[in-house]
């Protein structure tokens, strides 16, 4: 487990670097997923809500409602979403 967090906040790191958005909330999901199981819960919280703040600016940014409301919408958005609210 402690090599998956290296490697995820390595990976993280890199992605605010290249400034990927996408690439960004998705590496705070999966530290919070790593985080939980490993019964870090204040830890994971704390990643499901940086991965929401990355969803919810690029859904900010999206001017095509459709287009939003496809991406809120969407499977792996509601599940962020959710992860962060704690359900």
């Amino acid at each position: 487990m402690t090599e998956a967090e290296t490697e995820l906040l390595q990976t993280l790191k890199l992605a605010e670097q290249l400034g990927n958005p996408t690439q960004i909330w998705k590496t705070h999901q999966a530290l919070g997923k790593l985080f939980y199981n490993q019964g870090k819960i204040n830890q994971a919280v704390e990643q499901y809500g940086s991965a929401l703040k990355i969803v919810e600016t690029i859904s900010e940014d999206l001017t095509d409602s459709k287009l939003k409301e496809g991406f809120l919408k969407s499977e792996t958005i509601k599940e962020v979403i959710a992860q962060a609210e704690g359900n």
